[in-house]
């Protein structure tokens, strides 16, 4: 429906543009933005367009997303636990009691799944997490000192999606700026407005961009600390 929409309002635009010869030129980055944004939205939460059933056994569970992030690999409908590199559970604290909200799962593959409260339930966190617990598995999660770990590829990857992530969104921006000044003169009230929105998006985009850059980087001084003897 999504999909449909934008190109519909593509072709409306652009039908609109060729009726009205008057319209300035810049008026056709319209549609440019319109699947800029689409696109941003895809990166941001494409990947919970695929859901599927959640379901955990004893030595396996069905992963509630069939993609950990948008044009990631599809995952298997059963991921057995021998297929689990580790299970990271996040906290969060509330009333003066620790809950669980999400359990980061990386699989040997390389790639990681995030399963979070907020999908599956805390009573689905949970019961992941017991499960993974058992003897057998929490054997295979181990880590040794000098096992030669490296960092996992899925550091990389969720990098460099944040990073699109920033700079798809500082595009877009300066292209509704250019768009908004082509329709106006500099000193209109909404030209000055929106050129604080500009502004302040693009900080948000930096920092998201280096934020991203920071986690990567603890991340791997966290594997590489695992490396040492």
């Amino acid at each position: 429906m999504i999909v449909v929409g934008v190109v519909g309002a593509t072709v409306f635009i652009l039908q609109d543009l060729q009726s009205n010869p008057l319209a300035p030129r810049a008026y056709f980055l319209l549609p440019v933005i319109v699947w800029a944004i689409l696109l941003e939205v895809l990166l941001v939460v494409g990947w919970q367009l695929t859901r599927s059933r959640f379901v955990v056994w004893s030595n396996a569970f069905a992963p509630p997303f069939r993609r950990p992030r948008f044009l990631a690999p599809k995952l298997p409908p059963l991921i057995p636990f021998q297929e689990v590199e580790e299970m990271v559970p996040g906290f969060s604290t509330a009333s003066g009691q620790e809950h669980v909200y999400a359990v980061s799962v990386v699989l040997k593959s390389g790639e990681r799944l995030d399963v979070r409260a907020g999908d599956v339930g805390t009573a689905g966190v949970e019961a992941l997490l017991r499960a993974w617990s058992a003897p057998v598995a929490q054997a295979q999660s181990d880590l040794k000192p000098g096992n030669g770990r490296r960092t996992p590829p899925w550091v990389g990857r969720e990098w460099r999606t944040q990073a699109v992530i920033g700079v798809l969104l500082i595009s877009i921006l300066l292209l509704e700026a250019l768009l908004v000044f082509s329709a106006s003169t500099p000193a209109a009230a909404g030209a000055v407005a929106f050129i604080g929105v500009v502004v302040l998006g693009s900080a948000f985009a930096v920092w998201t961009i280096v934020s991203a850059r920071s986690r990567k980087r603890q991340v791997e001084e966290i594997y590489r600390g695992r490396l040492m003897p």
